[in-house]
C-alpha cells in the first residue's frame, strides 16, 4: 500500500508543477505586461525589487551570503546614476556599502578561490549592467515602453518555439555538456518563432524603430541572444551543482531562472541602441 501510494505521489508531482508554473505565469506575465506599459514610477520600482531578488539569488549561489554588501553597493550606484540623484545621503550609503563588503571580504573569507571571486564579479556586472540599460530605454522616449513590450515577446517567443519544436522533432542535442535537454531542432524553431511574432508585433504594436539593418537581422540577434542566456545560466547552475537559482516564483525557480534571457538581450538592446544601430 505505502508503495502504491508512493508511486502514485510521484506520478502526480510534474502535473502539481505544471499546474504551479501555468498559474504563476498567469498572474505574472500580465502583471509585467501592464506594468511596463504604464510605465513612470510604478514600472521603474518594481523593477528595482525584480533586481534586488536577482543580486540576493546571485549573492547566495556564488558567496553562501544573503546579500553580499558589494551587490548593495552597486545597486545604490546604478540608481543614483540613473536617478541623477547626487545627494550626500547616498553617497554615504553607497560608502557604508563598500566598506562593509571590504570588511565582509576579508572577515568571512566567502570567496575562496581568484575563480569564485571572478565569477562573483562578473555576475554582479552582468546583473546591474542589465538593470542600468533597463531603466536607460525605459526612459528613452515615448516609444519605449513599446519596444520593452516588443523585447519581452522575442524572448518568449525564442523560448517557447525552442521548447515546443524542440520536443516536438526532438534530435542532436545543442550542448549536452551545459543543458543535455536543448536540441538544435529547439535552437532553429526558437529562431523562427521568434521572426515570425517579431514581424507580427512590430505592426501590431505599431512600434516606429529606426534600425541601420534590417527587421529580420535585429529580430535574429535579439533571438540568439536570448538563447545565449539561457545558456550561461545552465552552465553557471551546472557550475555551482543546483537545479534552480532561488525559490521565489513558484513552479520557476527564481528570478534569475526566469529572466536569464532578458537580461542579456536587454544588455544587447541597450549596446545597439548605445552604437546608433537601433533608435527607439
Amino acid at each position: 500500500m505505502v508503495s502504491m501510494s508512493l508511486k502514485k505521489s510521484q506520478l502526480m508531482q510534474p502535473q502539481f508543477e505544471l499546474f504551479t508554473r501555468i498559474l504563476s505565469a498567469s498572474i505574472l506575465v500580465p502583471f509585467f505586461l501592464w506594468i511596463t506599459y504604464v510605465g513612470g514610477w510604478i514600472f521603474l520600482g518594481v523593477l528595482t525589487l525584480v533586481f534586488i531578488c536577482a543580486l540576493r539569488e546571485w549573492s547566495r549561489l556564488s558567496t553562501n551570503s544573503i546579500f553580499h554588501p558589494l551587490c548593495l553597493a552597486t545597486l545604490i550606484g546604478v540608481i543614483a546614476y540613473h536617478s541623477h540623484a547626487y545627494v550626500a545621503y547616498i553617497h554615504a550609503i553607497g560608502g557604508l556599502a563598500l566598506l562593509g563588503a571590504i570588511y565582509y571580504q576579508y572577515s568571512t573569507i566567502a570567496l575562496p578561490s581568484i575563480q569564485r571571486w571572478v565569477l562573483f564579479l562578473s555576475g554582479l556586472a552582468y546583473i546591474t549592467t542589465s538593470m542600468s540599460f533597463f531603466i536607460q530605454i525605459s526612459q528613452h522616449s515615448a516609444n519605449s515602453s513599446f519596444f520593452l513590450l516588443w523585447l519581452y515577446a522575442i524572448v518568449w517567443a525564442t523560448d517557447s518555439g525552442a521548447y515546443l519544436v524542440g520536443r516536438t522533432l526532438k534530435g542532436p542535442k545543442l550542448c549536452p555538456m551545459i543543458s543535455p535537454n536543448k536540441t538544435w531542432s529547439g535552437f532553429i524553431g526558437g529562431l523562427v518563432v521568434a521572426i515570425i511574432a517579431g514581424h507580427y508585433l512590430l505592426k501590431t504594436l505599431n512600434i516606429s524603430l529606426s534600425a541601420s539593418i534590417p527587421n529580420t537581422l535585429l529580430i535574429l540577434i535579439l533571438s540568439l541572444t536570448a538563447h545565449a542566456g539561457d545558456l550561461i545560466e545552465s552552465s553557471v547552475k551546472r557550475y555551482f551543482g543546483v537545479k534552480n537559482a532561488g525559490e521565489l516564483i513558484p513552479g520557476h525557480g527564481g528570478v534569475l531562472d526566469r529572466l536569464d534571457s532578458l537580461f542579456l538581450v536587454v544588455i544587447m538592446a541597450g549596446l545597439l541602441a548605445l552604437f546608433g544601430i537601433v533608435r527607439i
